[in-house]
């Protein structure tokens, strides 16, 4: 079990280290052209950094045994999303402005958890879970209305699994650019009257 997790994280470190100097030979603006398609000022040193926190979360919560997936998940995960040949959808987290996360996933969505991450623990930035979340295709072609039940269907049932209706309230933005939709996530327990 030792080594597995020494695999892991090996694997994990050489993805960083691949990542951190294509964003750098790159001068971070795939990032900044990013955040500004989404209308957010975010400084890029944010994405990137956000970004590795969120994927080392990420492969965390994929867990033991789960090899393949973390192969998979991993190299889903390029500097240019565009490269990453089995991304059909491109998740940006806002983690309370402290960081932003841009991670790469495929339709099933089963490489992501989004419950788990709404509750995980972000100690670089003294908080947990994120406020919102973008989700585009990483061409940035329009998302169409099938897709976007079906992705809102997703959605709900993977917090479903954790969450009940009274723990949290969704906001589903409407279409202002049909390239993506904003997910808000409010935690009504915060709201709560005692």
């Amino acid at each position: 079990m030792a080594r597995k997790k020494q695999s892991d994280e090996a694997r994990l470190e050489r993805w960083e280290s691949a990542f951190r100097a294509a964003a750098e030979a790159d001068g971070g603006r795939s990032f900044r052209s990013h955040m500004d398609r989404l209308d957010s000022p975010a400084d890029p040193s944010l994405v990137l950094e956000g970004t590795i926190e969120v994927v080392g979360m990420c492969v965390a919560l994929l867990g033991l045994g789960r090899d393949k997936d973390i192969h998979h998940f991993l190299n889903l995960q390029t500097y240019d999303p565009a490269s990453a040949a089995d991304a059909d959808y491109v998740f940006t987290f806002d983690i309370y402005g402290h960081a932003f996360a841009r991670v790469l996933v495929d339709t099933k969505l089963h490489l992501i958890d989004l419950a788990d991450l709404y509750g995980s623990p972000w100690h670089a930035y003294k908080s947990v879970g994120f406020r919102q979340f973008w989700v585009s295709h990483p061409d940035w072609t329009p998302l169409t209305a099938a897709e976007v039940t079906k992705l809102t269907e997703d959605i709900i049932r993977d917090f479903g699994s954790e969450y009940s209706e009274d723990d949290i309230e969704f906001s589903f933005d409407d279409f202002t650019d049909e390239s993506y939709f904003r997910i808000s996530v409010q935690d009504l327990e915060e709201f709560d009257e005692t």
